[in-house]
């Protein structure tokens, strides 16, 4: 009767494990999304920029993803812009970030301190789209 009662314990804690890594799972999925459908809407303003991060050799995907999702928060919380369109690759990692009216020269600073921030200062270049203005 106490085997029953264990295993029925333990099936409960690693499904609510199984649970909570799917719905984190499910979030990373819903942002990609989200960044593809203002992609193809063409759901971007005057001033908008691409960043583009080369990825080190010999880390894995997972680990650059993360990277790139954490600089992809601090363009966020710095009000730089709304993000766009985000990529990975064999060789680099993209984000294209609709900056809104900002001008220029404030978009290349606020990014220069996101980028420093995130570790990426060697790796990063960054580079105003054609047809923006701004």
């Amino acid at each position: 009767m106490i085997w029953i009662l264990l295993a029925l314990l333990g099936m409960v804690l690693f499904s609510s494990y199984v649970r909570s890594a799917a719905a984190r799972a499910r979030g990373g999925i819903a942002k990609s999304d989200e960044i593809a459908l203002n992609a193809m809407r063409g759901d971007v303003s005057r001033s908008h920029v691409l960043i583009t991060i080369a990825r080190q050799s010999g880390r894995s995907k997972r680990r650059d993803l993360a990277e790139r999702y954490a600089f992809e928060e601090e363009i966020e919380q710095r009000n730089i812009g709304r993000i766009i369109r985000a990529d990975i690759d064999s060789g680099s990692m993209t984000v294209a970030v609709d900056c809104g009216d900002l001008d220029r020269a404030t978009v290349s600073a606020r990014l220069q301190e996101a980028i420093a921030q995130a570790g990426l200062s060697g790796r990063a270049t960054v580079e105003v789209l054609p047809g923006s203005e701004g």
